[in-house]
């Protein structure tokens, strides 16, 4: 058989590293959750909370068998960037697997918008993940290997509801940045890819749509809220052997809210 795969440990990233932005509460933590427990992944946790804030789940995932390493930093910095990717580099050779998680949202229309709020979540959401894949491409390229996945929305199909204008222009702008990245990552085995999340389970969707909205909002979802995990695991899958033929792709996990 020509297919060289080991397939007894096609889903395994024992050895890989990690780092997950936006790590320290929601869907992030989620993801490194699943990458450092089911994956064997040491994964780097940057957001902005002391890890003393979140020292209870990481605990829990040490546990459970897992390596997460919290990183304070901030994603808007490219000086905190370079920070946090050297402090890995020194200590274990360089990011493998990249996720681009972090993010912010107002529920605000076009007209109530501000230029800095615009600008603020932009940063936030966007370009933090094109200065962390531009560092994180060179470690990549070197060992011609590496793995790129945007957390990214159901919005930015769809567009966002009770305005969240400058989120939903993120949310379409990562599908731009994911194919890109997929095409000039290719010759070097760098995949990179979108996973677009419908409602999910965080402290966040309460903060945009308020408690009784998330109520209305998830009775429309056939298969109900996804839980942080659940964005977890397709990632961790597009970070394995078992999707090294998967890239510039956006697999969506909306519980069937949104269909096209």
């Amino acid at each position: 058989m020509s297919y060289s795969i080991d397939l007894k440990n096609v889903f395994s990233l024992k050895g890989k590293v990690a780092l997950v932005t936006g790590a320290s509460a929601g869907i992030g933590l989620g993801v490194a959750r699943v990458l450092a427990v089911t994956g064997g992944a040491t994964v780097y946790a940057l957001g902005r909370r002391d890890a003393a804030e979140y020292q209870g789940e990481l605990d829990a995932i040490a546990a459970e068998g897992g390596t997460v390493i919290p990183v304070k930093g901030d994603v808007c910095s490219e000086a905190s960037i370079n920070d946090v990717f050297s402090r890995i580099e020194q200590e274990a050779g360089g990011v493998d697997i990249l996720i681009n998680n972090a993010g912010t949202t107002l529920p605000k229309t076009v007209e109530e918008t501000s230029h800095e709020e615009w600008d603020f979540i932009i940063d936030t959401n966007l370009t933090s993940g094109f200065l962390c894949a531009k560092r994180a491409f060179a470690h990549m390229k070197q060992q011609n290997w590496g793995r790129i996945v945007q957390i990214g929305s159901v919005v930015g199909h769809k567009g966002a509801i009770k305005g969240h204008i400058a989120y939903a222009a993120t949310k379409s702008g990562q599908f731009g940045l994911t194919k890109t990245l997929a095409i000039t990552g290719a010759p070097h085995n760098i995949t990179s890819n979108t996973v677009a999340p419908g409602l999910v389970r965080t402290p966040l969707i309460v903060v945009a749509h308020g408690e009784q909205g998330v109520k209305d909002l998830e009775a429309q979802i056939p298969l109900g809220m996804s839980e942080p995990e659940d964005i977890g695991m397709v990632s961790l899958f597009l970070c394995t052997e078992a999707a090294r033929h998967i890239t510039a792709a956006t697999i969506d996990i909306n519980g069937g809210v949104y269909t096209h």
